[in-house]
């Protein structure tokens, strides 16, 4: 796995972490929801598990399930003053071809 970052970033995060000294210096990237047949993606300090795939970088591990890495690739992650861009690095259309229907379909 990739992370395509900046030091900027790196600073912001490892600074969230000292704050919370007891947590590990893992940040997992996770599939959130799915808007307008587009997923959204976030990020949250986490344990490393057996089936993850793992980036270091610097005193930091970027972390994401092996399978959701299948699906998405590459992750790039920017801190925009109010909180944190994340997306794949390539954007990917839905299998489904973005109808908005199928599994992207929000359930009620």
């Amino acid at each position: 796995m990739k992370t395509e970052t900046n030091q900027g970033t790196i600073r912001e995060l490892q600074g969230l972490l000292d704050e919370n000294a007891d947590y590990p210096r893992n940040i997992r990237f996770y599939r959130d929801d799915v808007e307008n047949a587009r997923p959204v993606f976030g990020i949250v300090v986490d344990e490393i598990f057996e089936d993850d795939v793992v980036d270091a970088y610097q005193d930091l591990n970027f972390i994401m399930d092996a399978i959701l890495y299948q699906e998405v690739g590459d992750m790039v992650i920017e801190y925009i003053g109010n909180g944190f861009f994340v997306e794949p690095l390539e954007k990917k259309a839905p299998k489904c071809g973005g109808c908005g229907g199928c599994q992207h379909k929000k359930e009620k």
